[in-house]
């Protein structure tokens, strides 16, 4: 049979296969942006586990929260904040842990830590009373609760109202003075093999 004959407005071989190759470009690009956004996602989304609600492992907190675990108000707050934390945004630690080190801690003794609260953010920075309340709230989705307090003159009067119960906390737990608390720490400190003489 004698060849066809290409007809005038037909394409060229070579022109086809160019315009095929356009086509099939296209999808690459989106299945290479697919599977690279698919790894980004599995990446940003750690995997579960059975491990502390504000573990670094977990997620990557925004908020790290000092606090005293043998004060039982304060545990009942941070119970609360924990089952709040869906995101994992807060971490807590405890100073009444005798190995509790400032150094890791923004430099916060265990001294300074009892007697107000503190909190250390991301960037380092350490916020105490009503600052690291608010901070701590607004991670947990109740920002609204201390909402009020960005207000100067608020802040001024709950910053007042917190003060007298940081200052009384301990004597209306039926818990000894802090000198007393500091003492035996030293103690705990000792038998644990660690400088009793904690260093900021």
């Amino acid at each position: 049979e004698q060849p066809r004959q290409r007809r005038p407005g037909d394409a060229s071989p070579s022109s086809m296969s160019a315009a095929m190759a356009g086509l099939r470009t296209p999808r690459t690009w989106c299945t290479r942006t697919w599977r690279s956004r698919r790894t980004v996602v599995k990446a940003a989304v750690p995997e579960t586990s059975e491990k502390t609600p504000a573990s670094d492992e977990e997620g990557e907190p925004k908020l790290c929260i000092l606090y005293d675990s043998d004060c039982p108000a304060c545990k009942k707050e941070v119970n609360m904040l924990q089952s709040r934390d869906q995101g994992k945004r807060l971490k807590f630690t405890d100073i009444a842990d005798p190995r509790y080190e400032a150094q890791k801690n923004g430099g916060v003794s265990y001294e300074r830590a009892m007697r107000r609260i503190h909190a250390i953010t991301e960037e380092g920075e350490v916020v105490t009373g009503i600052d690291a309340f608010r901070r701590a709230y607004e991670n947990v989705g109740l920002g609204w609760v201390y909402a009020p307090t960005k207000f100067k003159a608020v802040q001024a009067l709950a910053e007042r109202a917190y003060n007298v119960w940081a200052e009384y906390r301990l004597k209306l737990a039926g818990r000894p003075k802090l000198e007393k608390l500091l003492a035996e720490r030293k103690e705990k400190r000792k038998s644990l093999g660690l400088n009793p003489e904690e260093t900021e």
